[in-house]
């Protein structure tokens, strides 16, 4: 840590120090005392690990039984302090069996404090490794009578991971075929706006390796990256290769790796860990591909009855395949019953988590299964809340596919013995945040248009009959007026617009064909400009008109609200002529609009 801990307590539940190091002298041996009285004693052990009382900074953690409290004087990085409590507690667990308790401190108070003085010099952090300290420090510890763990081997040869050199492996290793396991893994995270715009993508991903070698070998990784890749160029003086390159972002390495060559050649050098281990991890926020593209279309039919349409696209290449693909599809918790017909693998309703679930068990590239579900729901009128329609969240992995395009170009290994190696290269996608939000279909406000017609022209007009009216929902009249001069635009470009005075008037398609026609392009462009349309005004307006009782009632409301604007313009207008007003303000009272422009002619 930059700055450097003045002591070390560990404590037990009734704050007794159990055992404590001091490192330097800028604090008192009572410091402890200030910690049960300001902390443990009034109860605020849980509310923040770090606490400043006096001119010093606490920082504890509970681990079982005990509480493990880090002194400083200054500021310091509480971070690195608790990853420092962390790597202790593993390497004391290593030497007591697993263990780490009061009673496990109590037995091993030697052991203890020749630990402390190796993993922390003056208060500053050292090697933790506990390969590398049981090397030196071979005493073992008093083992937990309830622990099963196995006590580790010593390991021989110490010299070379005592001086650093190469902590992390062990020499003299000695296998009959040598290989090199290397996998690639991603996890793709995706939110896609309800109009199929993409709000947040990138890629999580992480080189995880298995190597099997005998000796000390070197190993060198190279990958499609364009630092990389310009960077050889430039030392080999020679053109960078075509091909696609991606440029990495917050990339941490493995100890291993040699930071230091990273840096000048931008080459991944490192001498591996035996076994299993992660050798770096990275982010990439451009240039996704995307393995899926989910189309929905959600259409609530009053409030009792949805209709769902998913397609899903598989957009990697046609010999690939997606296994384990689930495609889960919220709905109402008031669902009572579904229907399903699908193309490909299996869909049902789970209740537990109100969604239907779709799964797909080998998805091929290049397909669009689709999955078309009837959803009937219980009606209610004492529901207080709406539904919010959480997105679509999907689930798969994708072998021998990349989102990021990231490409192993070599993987070298060297050993002074000069054995022959085998190397394996596996590729894995997988979904992290995989959500597309749902867009509510424009035929949701069918039944609102439908009725909205019928009230402006008549339910028994020749102009319903015919079909001619084309319409569909928008936001406001003046997103009404802005939807229809898109139309226009769109599709009459030298046409002119005539605005009639005082009031609009209705526009009509000449027959019903050409109605559906351009009731058709109206959507589509709806859809571009607003993708959902508010839904709860939608619901509340069909239900008013498709009823006749409560309709009836509602006209006799609009009636005594239209008397009474009426009546208010009348008053108005008089009011004015009284005043001797010189204008002519007719309109006031010829106009329908219920909105008045008090501007005289």
């Amino acid at each position: 840590m930059p700055v450097a801990a003045s002591a070390i307590y560990f404590l037990n539940l009734r704050g007794d120090v159990l055992i404590n190091r001091l490192y330097r002298d800028d604090v008192g041996g009572n410091m402890v005392d200030a910690f049960r009285t300001h902390i443990m004693q009034t109860k605020e052990l849980g509310t923040c690990p770090v606490r400043q009382i006096g001119g010093c900074s606490f920082f504890y953690m509970r681990i079982s039984n005990v509480y493990i409290v880090i002194v400083v004087s200054s500021n310091a990085n509480v971070a690195c302090a608790f990853k420092f409590v962390v790597e202790a507690v593993a390497l004391f667990k290593s030497y007591f069996g697993g263990a780490f308790d009061e009673d496990a401190i109590r037995n091993n108070f030697v052991l203890i404090y020749e630990l402390l003085d190796e993993i922390m010099d003056f208060g500053y952090p050292q090697n933790l490794s506990p390969e590398i300290l049981k090397l030196y420090i071979t005493q073992e510890g008093v083992r937990s009578p309830f622990s099963s763990k196995p006590a580790d081997k010593p390991v021989p040869n110490a010299t070379l991971q005592v001086t650093g050199a190469v902590g992390w492996r062990r020499e003299g290793l000695v296998y009959k075929k040598n290989e090199v396991f290397l996998d690639i893994v991603e996890s793709v995270n995706l939110l896609m706006s309800s109009k199929g715009s993409v709000l947040r993508c990138d890629v999580t991903g992480k080189i995880l390796m298995k190597c099997f070698l005998s000796g000390m070998p070197d190993l060198k990784l190279g990958l499609n990256d364009k630092i990389g890749l310009e960077k050889e160029s430039q030392l080999k003086s020679r053109p960078t290769k075509s091909g696609k390159t991606i440029e990495l972002d917050d990339v941490t390495f493995h100890q291993c790796v040699n930071l230091t060559r990273f840096n000048s050649e931008k080459t991944v050098s490192f001498v591996p860990p035996d076994g299993e281990f992660e050798l770096m991890k990275y982010r990439i926020t451009e240039g996704v591909n995307l393995p899926f593209r989910v189309l929905p279309t959600i259409k609530e039919l009053g409030r009792t009855r949805m209709e769902v349409n998913v397609k899903v696209k598989s957009v990697f290449g046609a010999k690939m395949f997606a296994l384990g693909v689930v495609i889960k599809i919220p709905v109402p918790k008031q669902t009572a019953k579904t229907s399903f017909q699908v193309t490909s693998g299996r869909a049902k309703y789970n209740a537990a988590i109100d969604c239907l679930v779709w799964k797909i068990r080998k998805f091929p590239g290049q397909t669009e299964p689709t999955m078309s579900a009837e959803v009937e729901l219980i009606s209610t009128m004492a529901e207080k809340k709406s539904w919010t329609r959480p997105p679509i969240q999907m689930e798969f992995q994708v072998p021998m596919f990349t989102a990021s395009g990231l490409r192993v170009r070599f993987l070298k290994v060297w050993e002074k013995s000069g054995y022959n190696t085998v190397e394996w290269v596996r590729y894995i996608t997988k979904a992290g945040s995989y959500e597309i939000r749902e867009s509510i279909s424009m035929s949701v406000s069918s039944k609102l248009v439908e009725e909205s017609l019928k009230l402006v022209y008549g339910k028994d007009s020749n102009v319903i009959a015919e079909g001619r009216p084309a319409g569909v929902q928008a936001l406001s009249g003046t997103g009404a007026c802005r939807l229809f001069a898109e139309f226009q635009n769109r599709y009459y470009p030298e046409s002119q617009i005539y605005l009639p005075n005082p009031t609009w008037s209705n526009v009509l398609c000449f027959d019903q064909k050409q109605g559906v026609a351009v009731k058709s392009q109206l959507q589509q462009i709806a859809r571009v400009m607003y993708g959902s349309p508010p839904v709860h005004g939608l619901l509340l307006i069909s239900t008013i008109l498709s009823n006749s009782d409560i309709k009836s009632l509602w006209l006799r409301e609009v009636k005594v609200m239209a008397s009474r604007i009426k009546s208010i313009r009348s008053a108005l207008r008089d009011s004015l002529d009284n005043l001797g007003s010189p204008l002519n303000w007719e309109h006031i009272t010829n106009q329908v609009c219920p909105y008045t422009r008090l501007r005289g002619f």
